[in-house]
């Protein structure tokens, strides 16, 4: 089987298993909604395997795989395919995104189970992770967007999961009005895309712009810029990052879900996906640099006053994305990519582990209320424990890497890692 059919795989088995949850909920007995989910998100993890093996016998320099199913859109000459791009970004990704989904699905088949919104619950789910793998597999920036635009739908439903709760339906539109501020940044660089170089295609794109400008060149920048808005509203960078801490409000298996391995990190991979842009509109990738530079610092100093133990991970997630973009805006895309996926692991731990808490205080989030859960819950207190030791560990790897000893990199703000670094 080819690369890309198993990238049509990747994306089958969520979109089947929102299919089958949404349309059969009413006949679906017990926790079957939940297994159902799950198992679709588990086959298309193995699915990406196969896209990994398939891509890993092809040279380094032939392992771009694209394939068509049909004509997405034709109008006046203009013709916009629907297609798949399966190259090692995009495996990478699914491998991170389906990977940790699975497992959070599997964790909220117990924690969900007594709520009477079970089913839509899984629903939701397969068609976030649906959303999120069609976002990194596009092929052209119509379908990116698409995927984009399913994105901030699923996350406000998600989060306004409890729509009875007043703060949870103001706190799903704030994260969707805000997420619509980052889509338009993106239409407006697909227009300047379309105009300047005739196309949608990536690979296209990627190839025909280090030819068609220069360095610096102001519409570059332009366009640089506004898949930078893309990116910082997605990823709750500063200044709009404030729908991330009221994100909150949506059942804790949402939270590890949005903010731990797919949503926020889809402005880090919208960067290193377009990085021949970026690599020459320098300016763009060091306003990243700087925006992630405030935004981790402001973050984590916000975490050491708040009071709500999921605010706390969440303001820990918005610091941990700065770092992200720091990396992939000064040209380390090794280093940014690399965090981004030790961060979907350790921040997922946390906030299932920090789910477990807030059950046994019965729904409190107050952490001036806690105490002695090392003899009450000792293994949740034990997987607290390695997730925090994970989060220092993952910031001095980083860090380690971005200050290697190496010439200017993009935009002269630091160092750009060489190909092939060694990881210790």
């Amino acid at each position: 089987m080819s690369a890309t059919a198993y990238g049509w795989l990747v994306l089958a088995f969520p979109l089947a298993g929102t299919l089958i949850i949404s349309l059969g909920w009413r006949w679906l007995p017990g926790r079957s909604a939940g297994w159902i989910g799950t198992a679709m998100i588990g086959l298309s993890f193995l699915a990406s395997l196969g896209a990994l093996v398939q891509i890993l016998g092809d040279p380094v320099d032939a392992r771009q795989h694209t394939s068509t199913l049909y004509d997405y859109a034709s109008a006046g000459g203009l013709e916009i395919p629907l297609n798949v791009l399966v190259d090692p970004l995009s495996v990478y990704m699914c491998l991170i995104v389906s990977g940790v989904s699975a497992l959070i699905h599997l964790y909220s088949i117990s924690y969900m189970t007594s709520d009477r919104g079970f089913n839509r619950f899984f629903a939701y789910l397969n068609l976030f992770v649906f959303s999120m793998l069609l976002l990194v597999l596009a092929a052209n920036l119509i379908l990116l967007i698409v995927g984009w635009a399913f994105v901030g739908f699923a996350s406000y439903a998600l989060i306004s999961f409890w729509y009875r709760r007043t703060t949870a339906t103001k706190a799903g539109m704030k994260a969707f009005v805000i997420n619509v501020i980052g889509d338009v940044g993106m239409v407006l660089a697909a227009f300047f895309l379309f105009r300047e170089l005739g196309t949608f295609d990536l690979l296209s794109i990627f190839h025909d712009a280090p030819e068609s400008f220069d360095t610096n060149q102001g519409v570059v920048v332009v366009i640089c810029l506004s898949l930078l808005v893309g990116a910082i509203a997605k990823s709750a960078q500063v200044p709009l990052h404030t729908w991330l801490p009221d994100a909150m409000e949506g059942p804790t298996p949402v939270s590890a879900l949005i903010h731990a391995a797919t949503m926020v990190t889809a402005g880090v991979y919208l960067i290193a996906r377009f990085h021949p842009l970026f690599e020459i509109g320098l300016t763009a990738a060091d306003a990243a640099a700087f925006i992630g530079l405030a935004t981790l610092l402001i973050a984590a100093t916000i975490a050491l006053v708040v009071t709500d133990l999921k605010r706390i991970i969440a303001y820990s997630t918005m610091s941990q994305i700065g770092y992200m973009f720091v990396g992939v805006g000064i040209g380390a895309y090794s280093a940014g990519l690399f965090h981004l996926m030790t961060h979907a692991f350790f921040k997922a731990l946390l906030f299932m582990a920090a789910g477990s808490v807030i059950g046994a205080m019965a729904n409190r989030q107050n952490i001036d209320l806690m105490g002695g859960f090392r003899r009450a819950m000792p293994f949740t207190s034990a997987m607290l424990l390695i997730g925090a030791l994970a989060v220092s560990r993952g910031e001095l790897e980083l860090v380690d890497l971005l200050l290697c000893g190496l010439p200017a990199g993009v935009g002269g703000l630091g160092q750009e890692l060489v190909d092939g670094v060694v990881w210790h």
